[in-house]
């Protein structure tokens, strides 16, 4: 809620999002692959100094159709938010470049989580080209040059395996222990 304390912050400049907490997050321009990555920062910063709002963008990733008035009802329910995605909004276009830019260009009214969800949406879509590249770096992973670089290269292998199963969660089964194995002796070097 908003408090009358938060009004009189709000009055003299208060901000509850600042750029400055977004500063190491790489600019974001296109791509799906670089969507993950600068979605998963931003979440991770949101969360860290405004865990409410970082939740409604989860939620916003997750719904798969939207009515016309949710983001009304959203802000009607809470006007802290309506203020917080404002500011959301302003840290978002520092953070884009390019198409992204232009795109958060055309969100009506400044609106924070109307442009996470329409960046979302353009970015994150489910196309085969995306599930067959998921498959490709899961099932032929890098091969290490060296045996110092074997625990990193199996943690971002686990990673890119989690991304695949949730990816195709619905649609079709994991992969066999096998070949998973099979992709993890790719990984070690020969040395």
């Amino acid at each position: 809620a908003y408090s009358p304390n938060n009004q009189d912050q709000a009055s003299r400049g208060y901000r509850k999002i600042e750029e400055k907490s977004y500063r190491r997050i790489d600019k974001f321009h296109t791509g799906d692959t670089e969507w993950q990555e600068f979605a998963f920062d931003v979440l991770v910063t949101t969360r860290a100094i405004q865990p409410e709002l970082a939740h409604h963008l989860e939620e916003l990733m997750k719904i798969k159709e939207i009515t016309q008035d949710h983001f009304e009802k959203l802000y009607r329910l809470d006007k802290d938010l309506e203020r917080s995605s404002k500011e959301f909004y302003e840290v978002l276009c520092q953070l884009t470049g390019g198409q992204a830019k232009s795109l958060m260009r055309g969100v009506d009214a400044s609106d924070g989580l109307r442009a996470w969800r329409t960046l979302h949406t353009t970015y994150a879509r489910d196309t085969l080209a995306r599930t067959l590249r998921l498959y490709r770096e899961v099932i032929n992973p890098m091969q290490c040059t060296g045996a110092d670089q074997i625990i990193s290269a199996v943690s971002r292998w686990e990673t890119k395996l989690k991304e695949l199963e949730r990816h195709t969660c619905s649609k079709e089964s994991h992969l066999p222990e096998m070949v998973k194995l099979a992709a993890l002796t790719e990984i070690v070097t020969t040395d």
